[in-house]
């Protein structure tokens, strides 16, 4: 009978024992474990340039139309301002070009430049998110170009 008790009391002890060291431990590593959900999104960055008549940019540009011209004896220069945006979110390389040498035979010349900034091009120019140019679009027609209707694309094109 001592035997046993002497057991039951050692295991009370041990068991006492782990008690009073595993179960702290166990409590301050749940304590002090924090999980935090993770992840991320990844969207495609939106590259969008418009082009517009208006500074507020309400009023976009399909179309731009000159109008019915009488055949010039002199060069005659024809401008249209545009308000260009990059409505994207990434910063953009600006681009701009025609095909309006095929339609015309180089009879009629075009620009597409920044007010103020003529001649220094445009293209390769970085435009930012939301940045507005105010552009001016001109063509030069040749003295005496043959009578008839010209029509061709102006493309403008961003590349991040």
């Amino acid at each position: 009978m001592i035997k046993t008790e002497i057991r039951k009391r050692a295991i009370t002890v041990t068991l006492s024992l782990l008690l009073v060291v595993i179960l702290p431990v166990f409590a301050y590593m749940y304590t002090t474990q924090q999980q935090i959900p993770t992840g991320v999104v990844i969207e495609t960055p939106t590259v969008e340039i418009g082009v517009y008549w208006d500074y507020a940019c309400t009023q976009p540009v399909t179309r731009i139309d000159i109008g019915a011209v009488i055949q010039p004896n002199n060069d005659l220069t024809i401008w249209k301002t545009l308000y260009i945006k990059n409505e994207g979110t990434v910063p953009l390389t600006f681009f701009w070009g025609s095909n309006v040498s095929l339609v015309a035979d180089e009879k009629i010349r075009e620009d597409l430049y920044r007010w103020g900034l003529k001649g220094l091009g445009l293209n390769g120019t970085t435009i930012e998110p939301n940045q507005l140019w105010d552009t001016r679009y001109e063509i030069t027609l040749a003295p005496y170009i043959t009578v008839g209707t010209y029509n061709w694309t102006l493309t403008i094109w961003g590349v991040y």
